[in-house]
């Protein structure tokens, strides 16, 4: 029979604390939890900023031109 090991609050901060000192513990804890489709998320959001500021500048020009 398995016995289920517990995890204290106390536990919890301490690797917490863990974490925050060795980033690379970080990154691959980070990798084992989130799915693949959360992690690309940053590239994601960063594709779509650069859209967002390529249509501004073209509506920018388009408000320009028909200003004039």
């Amino acid at each position: 029979m398995r016995r289920e090991m517990g995890f204290t609050v106390k536990e919890f901060h301490d690797l917490i604390r863990l974490l925050r000192r060795r980033p690379e513990w970080r990154e691959e804890l980070r990798s084992i939890i989130l799915t693949d489709e959360i992690l690309s998320l940053p590239k994601i959001v960063r594709e779509i900023a650069a859209h967002v500021e390529e249509l501004a500048k073209a509506q920018k020009r388009t408000e320009e031109r028909v200003g004039e």
